[in-house]
């Protein structure tokens, strides 16, 4: 890419190859494509968006305020895909789009302060950020929480929700009609740097490219394991799986819920409960 940030013709003639196709990966593609880039081949084990972004509940938000530390520049990602989303949305594309909000909930004046202050007071919360207390959490919620068992909140306006499988769909029909290559049912066993380019080692082959970018999520996960691990972490289920009723505050954040939810609440000196279509609890054993 040059300074000015078009892309020369030896970028835009390069092979590149993206290994993994869930929604991030699958977005790496179509925007190499949007980009220029000729030749962009997305790999994934089975079915694209069928592992971890098939069960993840499609928000999306303003996650680098307060939430998740990914300073500016995540910040501005979150915004290019609100924008993103939106966009598509307002085409008349089907997304299952739905612009709720999104709600951070503590149920303890302690909780308020290491979840909810963080939020309200980060600088990469928009102006329209709102602090709630109980009464009005219950209000913005029509009876799907009791406000007797939370103690405030911070509502974003800007949250979304989408049908992951639905985005999915639009991002790799846009990957082939911009000419790229969707290898499903292709898993990946070595990827080698040959100075000059990748192969790339498959159960179907082998396949060459300039470059490869790898958002499989399997590969990044065994790194994730190894690490809480040694932090002596475990994530341990509180949630129906029948009902999918948070026992932690006994909110239903089913599909119809008219805001996205996740409480958080302090279950025992440094660990959380997170509660969105389910509850995880992450402890010391």
């Amino acid at each position: 890419m040059s300074s000015n940030g078009s892309h020369g013709g030896a970028d835009v003639n390069r092979h590149i190859a993206v290994i993994g196709g869930g929604i991030i990966g699958a977005s790496t593609a179509f925007h190499l494509l949007q980009a220029g880039v000729r030749q962009v081949t997305l790999i994934d084990a089975g079915k694209p968006g069928s592992a971890t972004t098939g069960a993840g509940a499609g928000f999306v938000s303003h996650w680098s305020a307060g939430m998740i530390p990914l300073g500016e520049e995540g910040f501005h990602v979150q915004q290019y895909g609100l924008d993103f989303y939106r966009r598509l949305h307002e085409v008349g594309v089907e997304i299952g789009y739905r612009p709720n909000g999104t709600l951070i909930m503590a149920l303890t004046e302690e909780g308020r302060e290491q979840f909810v202050r963080p939020v309200l007071e980060s600088p990469y919360a928009p102006a329209e950020m709102q602090d709630l207390d109980a009464a009005q959490i219950g209000r913005k919620m029509q009876g799907l929480v009791d406000p007797a068992k939370v103690h405030s909140a911070a509502y974003n306006p800007h949250g979304i929700q989408l049908d992951t499988s639905l985005a999915m769909g639009v991002l790799t029909s846009q990957i082939r009609e911009r000419g790229g290559v969707v290898r499903d049912g292709t898993r990946v066993t070595a990827v080698h740097d040959d100075g000059d380019g990748v192969r790339i080692e498959t159960d179907k082959g082998e396949i060459k490219a300039d470059a490869a970018v790898v958002r499989a999520r399997a590969v990044l996960a065994e790194r994730e394991t190894a690490n809480r691990r040694q932090q002596g972490l475990v994530q341990r289920e509180v949630a129906s799986a029948q009902t999918g009723i948070c026992r932690c505050c006994g909110c239903w954040p089913r599909a119809s819920s008219p805001t996205t939810v996740a409480c958080l609440r302090i279950c025992r000196p440094s660990s959380a409960a997170n509660c969105a279509f389910g509850c995880a609890k992450r402890s010391a054993p």
